[in-house]
């Protein structure tokens, strides 16, 4: 545990002050685009680019070969098209080799975004919804204890009838515990209000044995990252297309096979 939180630390005193200084928008486009430089310079220097430049052009000729045989000996096209099975093979051992450089980095970097990005903070006073969510519909009462700092909007103790029951909070900026009473049972979730940039596990699972309730849940918004025209997303989706953008014209322009 405490080297995974050793290693988000340093994660995000290598992060956050580029995410940090500048619009999220333009800082996930340029991140885009130093990661694609990185994995492209990769794929192009643990490679034989020679030996995969010809493979690509065989695999071209042959797939045009085919194409032609169909219309006139579709026995032979079938032949052929087995034959260049290897051709491929080998391309993709190829790729999957250069691929395997990079797995580790993004093992790292994936986990940070997601955790980092991918929704937007609570501030201090901004009012939230925090949700106890059961196995099975239940008929009974539930209070939610909150420490000092912490308000709750709508009563602490609610009648449930049903899978699950929620309540609107707010409170002042730090890390709170909040503690769910059900039947003896008290569950804890920690909340983070701020006004910078970090937020909780959105969700959270029950770990007693036999409870009837199953998970804790803060309804974080999700953070819209890109919002261009039809294109709507959050980081993931933005990564993607400007990552996939920037791989397509860097291997044009360097040449990569």
């Amino acid at each position: 545990m405490m080297v995974f939180k050793a290693l988000d630390a340093m994660l995000d005193s290598v992060f956050w002050p580029f995410f940090s200084s500048m619009p999220i928008l333009i800082a996930l486009i340029l991140f885009s685009f130093v990661i694609s430089v990185m994995i492209t310079l990769v794929y192009k220097y643990t490679t034989d680019q020679n030996l995969m430049k010809q493979l690509k052009e065989e695999m071209k000729a042959t797939q045009k070969k085919i194409k032609e045989l169909m219309k006139t000996n579709p026995d032979e096209a079938m032949r052929i098209q087995k034959e260049s099975m290897k051709t491929h093979k080998d391309y993709m051992m190829m790729s999957f080799k250069a691929t395997a450089y990079t797995i580790l980095p993004m093992m790292l970097i994936f986990p940070w975004m997601a955790a980092n990005l991918a929704y937007e903070p609570i501030k201090p006073g901004e009012p939230f919804t925090v949700t106890l969510e059961f196995n099975k519909p239940i008929s009974s009462s539930v209070m939610l204890d909150a420490p000092p700092g912490i308000t709750i909007d709508d009563g602490s103790t609610k009648e449930v009838s049903g899978n699950n029951v929620f309540w609107t909070v707010k409170g002042e900026e730090g890390t709170h515990v909040l503690e769910y009473v059900y039947n003896d049972e008290r569950y804890r979730q920690e909340i983070v209000i701020t006004n910078g940039h970090d937020y909780s596990t959105p969700v959270t699972k029950v770990e007693e044995k036999g409870s009837d309730a199953k998970l804790m849940k803060i309804n974080y918004s999700k953070r819209i990252i890109m919002d261009i025209g039809i294109l709507k997303g959050g980081w993931l989706l933005t990564y993607f297309i400007f990552s996939i953008i920037f791989s397509l014209v860097l291997r044009k322009a360097l040449k990569v096979h």
